[in-house]
């Protein structure tokens, strides 16, 4: 839900400035703007495709995390489905709020008739790697990404089947913003 837009991106702009610092120019993480992040989201949240979704993971009802989801952006290889973005506060990581938002995020995307999964994560962000393999996926491939001039790597991480992930599901409830 719309509502939801400035936590997300609030979310989404911290993360990427605490885990991307070092791998991204200064200059890009610097410039990110809440209020233009914020409007954004909210467009993408009142224009959501029926096959998109939107989780949010809450704490004494806080949003901690979310992941966007749907059907594969660019290619249409093996994997039907793509988890577009997922990030958890850094002080909430390491608790399954990220195991819980994927394991969601794959059990909606199947319920979608979307089969298979792929993630990119940046390829020397260590600890998002770390995440993805032991929650079973598989580095199958790699592109080129450019931000801000700067040239990285992203590796993609595919699930063929998703049924152990959809089996650490936290349920929740329908509409295009669900909670946790």
């Amino acid at each position: 839900m719309p509502a939801d837009a400035q936590a997300i991106a609030s979310i989404h702009i911290d993360v990427w400035r605490t885990t991307y610092r070092g791998h991204f120019p200064d200059v890009a993480l610097d410039a990110l703007d809440l209020e233009r992040w914020t409007k954004r989201r909210e467009q993408r949240l009142r224009e959501m495709p029926p096959k998109e979704i939107c989780l949010v993971a809450e704490s004494e009802g806080v949003v901690i995390g979310f992941a966007t989801a749907g059907p594969r952006e660019f290619d249409a290889a093996s994997h039907d489905a793509e988890v577009y973005a997922i990030y958890v506060r850094d002080e909430h990581q390491r608790a399954g709020i990220g195991r819980a938002l994927l394991g969601e995020a794959a059990r909606r995307l199947d319920t979608l008739g979307l089969r298979g999964l792929l993630i990119w994560v940046l390829r020397e962000n260590a600890k998002g790697r770390s995440f993805y393999e032991r929650m079973g996926g598989r580095a199958e491939r790699e592109r080129p990404f450019e931000i801000a001039g700067a040239r990285i790597t992203e590796t993609g991480y595919v699930w063929d089947d998703t049924s152990a992930l959809r089996s650490r599901s936290a349920g929740g409830s329908g509409g295009k913003t669900q909670r946790m």
